[in-house]
């Protein structure tokens, strides 16, 4: 029962209790799981859409590299604000500086690195490697590079390496699973980027 204190209305102690309780597990019951909206990393999703662009950074202010159509499928491996960080799509491409390769002569088609900290940037066709001025990663002294077969003034066209990424806006992608085991998380920080605006999606336009 309830106590009557200088015309106040107490409820004792075990009662008061109990309706914390209770309330909390209302509160909890209702509210999202974080998990649904958060798949772990690295996952499978599907284009949504026509002419998608894929960009070389976390923001539309950033170029695109490529288009992709519904329903091609791409792995993400990370994700800033509402952009999402993939595997370069297979048409993908990077420029490395010629001065810092070596041809590898056990291996044709492929070159090695010769210094650390060197810089491989997001290419892009019909956009020089002078104008591509996205990074995607620095390699070391030792790493190889997938050449191309191309090269414009003083650098080659590789395959991205392993290490590099590109981005697309998460509102033109729809989950569709995990990803293969073998795909591999990015395993360093991305070199002096620039920091992407909190907007909420991309306006798909070059």
């Amino acid at each position: 029962e309830f106590i009557k204190i200088l015309g106040r209305t107490k409820m004792p102690g075990k009662i008061f209790i109990l309706a914390i309780v209770i309330l909390a597990g209302t509160c909890l019951a209702e509210s999202p799981s974080p998990a649904a909206d958060s798949p772990a990393f690295p996952y499978k999703a599907q284009v949504i859409g026509k002419g998608v662009y894929v960009r070389s950074g976390a923001a539309s202010q950033f170029y695109f590299t490529t288009q992709l159509d519904e329903p091609a499928i791409v792995t993400v491996v990370d994700k800033r604000f509402s952009w999402c960080k993939i595997v370069p799509p297979a048409s993908s491409f990077s420029w490395i500086a010629k001065e810092f390769v070596v041809f590898d002569s056990t291996q044709p088609g492929y070159g090695i690195v010769t210094n650390n900290d060197i810089r491989v940037w997001a290419g892009k066709s019909g956009l020089g490697p002078e104008d591509s001025t996205s990074p995607q990663c620095k390699l070391n002294k030792g790493d190889k590079v997938k050449l191309l077969g191309e090269e414009s003034g003083d650098y080659y066209k590789i395959a991205p390496p392993n290490e590099a990424y590109l981005w697309i806006s998460g509102e033109f992608l729809k989950y569709v699973g995990p990803a293969d085991p073998d795909v591999k998380l990015p395993k360093i920080a991305e070199p002096n980027i620039p920091p992407a605006p909190a907007e909420p999606n991309d306006v798909n336009l070059p």
